[in-house]
């Protein structure tokens, strides 16, 4: 695998032995799930190109893609693209807010005003109130904007039956529908719809991507690291588990893989921060490389060669070092799409033999 994985503890073969031990049991379940069967049957591969033509005319007609999701499906959604870099030519993803916040609703409205913009909502399970509210105002403003440009709003829903109120709003309007199966969990979308087709609407390498996805499950590396890890984490889970991010683009995936919103004990740190819990089992999750690399003045402490990435990569590497807490580092060395597939693969399955075991 191209994934980098380093742990700063001595894992005696009795410990390896085990951490599969424990679990095995998750394994077996967790080859039953909708994502990984789709995988190695290679469905979702097949689905990449069923929107190319769909994609293309959204691509080509409007500057803003304004995403409605629940919950669970943002955060699964958000964890993969915001590690891709947007394309030029391509239109920019913007995500409703999924509160009550005024505030938050008119800042993102009012950065639309101006813009051509079409309406994705991703409905897999049945809606919460806030995101019946985010859509309702979504819609409503999407269509406002088509009307006085005297054109049909554009409205894309991506349902599951377990759908209500949008999936119906949908069929009644007759918008343009992409059905996800019944079984879909909004926790992993990772090589879904609803990331397939984001992720084209970006211009991402999606084939790379699926790629990557494959061979990570494939791999008989994962064998190791991933029943290591899931077990450490269920270890402590009593004393807490802290999911690092030193990178914006990582910060997502790092929340979505630590879930402190169901797990107490579970913490999502963006690096650097002082943090003196040496009782808990801290993993860092992160790339060596960036899109776009800062060139700072020269000052006390910096880079030699005046990186700020190469700073970056030596501060995490030095706090890692230093850690007395028992800790793992899952890292990339490049942006690749192939890479970035291989990462997510390996967080999904390691996350979900977590929570199966």
């Amino acid at each position: 695998m191209r994934i980098n994985i380093k742990n700063n503890k001595t894992y005696s073969a009795e410990e390896i032995r085990r951490a599969n031990d424990i679990a095995n049991p998750a394994l077996d379940k967790i080859w039953a799930m909708q994502w990984l069967s789709d995988c190695i049957h290679k469905k979702d591969e097949a689905k990449i190109e069923t929107y190319n033509e769909y994609v293309s005319t959204l691509t080509q007609t409007y500057e803003v893609i304004l995403v409605v999701a629940g919950r669970e499906e943002r955060a699964s959604i958000k964890a993969v693209i915001d590690l891709f870099d947007p394309k030029e030519g391509y239109p920019e993803i913007v995500f409703m807010p999924l509160n009550f916040s005024i505030s938050d609703y008119a800042s993102v409205l009012r950065r639309l005003e101006n813009k051509t913009v079409a309406l994705l909502a991703v409905s897999i399970m049945e809606e919460s109130l806030e995101l019946r509210c985010a859509y309702s105002v979504a819609k409503h403003f999407v269509t406002s904007q088509a009307n006085k440009a005297k054109i049909s709003p554009e409205i894309c829903v991506i349902y599951s039956e377990r759908s209500r109120t949008i999936k119906e709003d949908a069929f009644e309007n007759e918008y343009t529908k992409i059905e996800v199966s019944h079984s879909t969990d909004p926790s992993y979308l990772a090589n879904t719809e609803p990331v397939i087709f984001i992720l084209k609407l970006m211009g991402a390498d999606v084939e790379a991507y699926i790629r990557g996805f494959y061979d990570c499950i494939s791999a008989p590396e994962w064998d190791t690291n991933l029943p290591l890890i899931a077990s450490r984490m269920i270890e402590f889970e009593n004393k807490g588990i802290i999911v690092e991010s030193w990178q914006k683009e990582y910060e997502e995936i790092a929340k979505w893989f630590a879930r402190p919103d169901i797990r107490a004990s579970h913490r999502q740190i963006q690096m650097p921060s002082p943090s003196l819990d040496n009782e808990c089992l801290r993993i860092c999750i992160g790339g060596r490389e960036a899109y776009e690399d800062l060139m700072t003045p020269s000052f006390d402490g910096c880079d030699e060669d005046g990186s700020l990435q190469l700073l970056l990569n030596r501060e995490r590497d030095e706090h890692f070092a230093a850690l007395e807490c028992e800790s793992f580092a899952v890292e990339l060395d490049t942006n690749d799409a192939e890479d970035i597939g291989e990462l997510v693969a390996f967080l999904q399955m390691t996350q979900s033999i977590e929570f199966l075991i």
